[in-house]
């Protein structure tokens, strides 16, 4: 595969819509992501993570949602125009660079629950129409998709780490 296709897939398929309809984000994965096993898992295991939950507990019900204490309140206050909540899924709102563009443009990340943030990379990274076309290429279209805290260097580590990458030199 070429870099131009690859990375033309990946912005393709696994791009999303963020048009909200009656509060739904309308999700268009491509087919790794798309399986409602994956989206239902995700979902799962926001119910695992209690800070997660909580935290979108707070987004939905305010302001009726009432915290346990005053530090976690103003937490989740300076983060609440930073993420919304659509159709069970939290997403953080960014501006990133259009791909091909010196422009930024609004997009709505998804955040990964820890317990599935190696399988994203795996899915982004190993899979096999996504290449190992290096960090240059693989950020941009990683960075329009997915969120979570140092996600960014959890990315660049596992492109360091690929012998795959490591043995064309694609760092």
């Amino acid at each position: 595969y070429d870099d131009a296709m690859v990375i033309n897939h990946i912005n393709q398929s696994l791009s999303f819509n963020e048009t909200e309809q009656e509060g739904l984000c309308n999700l268009n994965y491509d087919k790794v992501f798309e399986r409602s096993s994956f989206i239902d898992k995700v979902k799962a295991e926001y119910q695992k993570e209690l800070s997660t939950k909580k935290f979108m507990e707070y987004l939905v019900n305010d302001p009726k949602y009432e915290v346990v204490d005053e530090k976690t309140h103003e937490k989740y206050e300076e983060a609440r125009d930073r993420f919304v909540v659509c159709d069970g899924l939290l997403f953080r709102k960014d501006f990133v660079l259009r791909t091909g563009s010196d422009h930024k443009e609004a997009v709505q990340r998804l955040y990964v629950p820890a317990t599935m943030r190696t399988e994203v990379l795996v899915l982004m990274h190993d899979h096999d129409l996504a290449g190992h076309i290096g960090k240059d290429k693989y950020l941009p279209l990683f960075k329009r998709r997915f969120y979570w805290p140092r996600s960014t260097q959890d990315l660049i580590d596992w492109i360091k780490t690929c012998p795959v990458c490591q043995k064309h030199k694609v760092l």
